[in-house]
């Protein structure tokens, strides 16, 4: 079904990614994120913005380990403005706690 069709695509696409030169060169992140729950069901979300966002990143730059906060798309994005140094992220992401400590000693 579905979700097998999306583990063959993740499993093509990051093998793709991680043969290319500039992930050999340590230069990429490679992240896969889910979408949050949003407590009503598909298409009927109770709560505007969401919960918990389970993701992997993987990559040179990344501390590898499990973090139990709660967390949402804004904290994600905030995350990905503050590892990459990108200024304010936009709109509720501006005040949204990034994921710091995923950041290892390579960013």
């Amino acid at each position: 079904g579905a979700i097998k069709q999306f583990d063959d695509f993740l499993a093509r696409t990051i093998e793709a990614i991680k043969l290319s030169d500039s992930w050999k060169a340590g230069n990429d992140l490679i992240f896969v994120v889910y979408d949050e729950g949003q407590d009503g069901g598909p298409g009927k979300a109770v709560k505007f913005d969401g919960g918990h966002t389970p993701f992997a990143v993987m990559g040179a730059g990344v501390h590898v380990a499990t973090y139990e906060e709660t967390t949402n798309h804004y904290n994600l994005l905030a995350t990905w403005y503050a590892g990459f140094q990108l200024g304010t992220p936009p709109n509720k992401a501006a005040t949204a706690d990034p994921i710091t400590q995923i950041w290892g000693t390579g960013c």
